[in-house]
């Protein structure tokens, strides 16, 4: 049976198969192996929420807080509703 391209994502490690995957962002406290890569100790990562979940009850990794963005003009801050007076 030949290999088509359609498999090639199913070929890479660490490749999207299909779709955008929830992802979840760790820093690894040793050394394996998740989602077909080599990840390595004390560097920070994004990996599928599966892997980064099964790493973090494994005890490999801690979950790593996500920055929210900064607004890049006022426009874009969450608008504030002032209370009516009684």
């Amino acid at each position: 049976m030949p290999i088509k391209t359609t498999d090639a994502p199913g070929l890479i490690p660490g490749a999207e198969v299909s779709g955008r995957k929830n992802m979840a962002k760790v820093k690894m406290l040793r050394n394996t192996v998740a989602g077909g890569m080599d990840v390595v100790e004390g560097k920070t990562y994004d990996l599928d929420e599966s892997d980064a979940l099964l790493l973090v009850q494994m005890g490999k990794a801690v979950p790593v807080a996500a920055k929210a963005k900064e607004p890049e003009n006022r426009d874009d801050e969450p608008k504030t509703k002032r209370a009516k007076k009684k």
